[in-house]
């Protein structure tokens, strides 16, 4: 088995394999593999984009671990909502609105300090 793409993983969190994003109009949805020991996880999410207050977010509406133990799911969910927090990315724009279509994205908004 090849080793886990740079960034796939982080320190006490199951390494993560095969991931597959695909934009819908009601969300974005990902997949992929989660290894812990000898045991393989399929874990399923779905984001949808959300504005408020001029600010962008992802809000994890969904979430399968595929039966993975209580304590690695909540890695695996404090991971997501983390890559999913665009307060991190800082991006200095007020967005006013989030559109989804199959296959792609629009961010609108305008240019902030």
């Amino acid at each position: 088995m090849p080793p886990a793409p740079p960034g796939s993983t982080r320190p006490n969190a199951p390494p993560f394999r095969d991931p597959d994003v695909r934009i819908r109009p009601d969300g974005i949805h990902l997949s992929g593999t989660a290894s812990a020991a000898i045991f393989r996880y399929t874990v399923r999410a779905t984001l949808v984009p959300e504005v408020r207050d001029g600010r962008f977010r992802l809000a994890v509406t969904q979430l399968d671990t595929g039966g993975m133990p209580g304590f690695l799911g909540q890695q695996v969910s404090d991971l997501i909502a983390q890559a999913a927090d665009p307060g991190a990315w800082a991006l200095p724009v007020l967005v006013t609105d989030v559109l989804l279509r199959e296959g792609c994205g629009v961010v609108r908004g305008t240019a902030s300090d």
